[in-house]
């Protein structure tokens, strides 16, 4: 089955819709550059895979090919629309490009570049994250985050210091 998404843009002022997605199979998520002249997106080039099991980070812009900016050692958290959506995917203002994404069965908040440089880790490790909300200037985000002894807390990460604390221990008594 193939599922198409695709990624339009529309002039503020009206008029024709653009698509900046043209020779991607689908895309689950978005998220606009700092100056608005790109997009950020979860996306799979492969009309037999879905991008929220098995996507990739692409840059999109007007007229120009899909720029990827992780690859297969990577799969970004897609999420599974429309019960859960994506967690949050966020360019900050110095360029670098925020997501949570899976690598060997644990999930990691990465930071990716359009400008080809490798991804860096941010925080993550040992656990399953499911959403990401990111504040403003994405240098604080919180995360939900399931481990083998919980069934989900919430995690305070702080991206210029990689570092990540736990905020919730909900259920310790429980899995003790």
């Amino acid at each position: 089955i193939t599922i198409r998404g695709e990624a339009y843009v529309v002039p503020a002022e009206g008029g024709k819709p653009e698509e900046w997605s043209q020779r991607l199979s689908s895309v689950v998520a978005v998220a606009w550059s700092p100056d608005g002249s790109r997009l950020a997106a979860l996306a799979t080039d492969d009309d037999e895979i879905m991008p929220i099991w098995q996507g990739r980070i692409y840059v999109l812009e007007p007229d120009k090919e899909a720029l990827a900016v992780t690859d297969d050692t990577v799969s970004p958290v897609g999420g599974f629309p429309p019960v859960a959506p994506p967690p949050e995917i966020r360019w900050t203002d110095d360029g670098r490009i925020l997501f949570v994404g899976d690598r060997r069965g644990q999930s990691y908040v990465f930071n990716g570049s359009p400008e080809g440089r490798p991804l860096e880790t941010i925080a993550g490790g040992g656990l399953q994250y499911t959403d990401l909300s990111l504040d403003a200037a994405g240098s604080s985000a919180v995360a939900l985050g399931a481990t083998p002894d919980s069934s989900g807390d919430l995690y305070l990460i702080d991206t210029a210091r990689r570092s990540q604390t736990r905020l919730t221990d909900f259920n310790r008594e429980y899995f003790e």
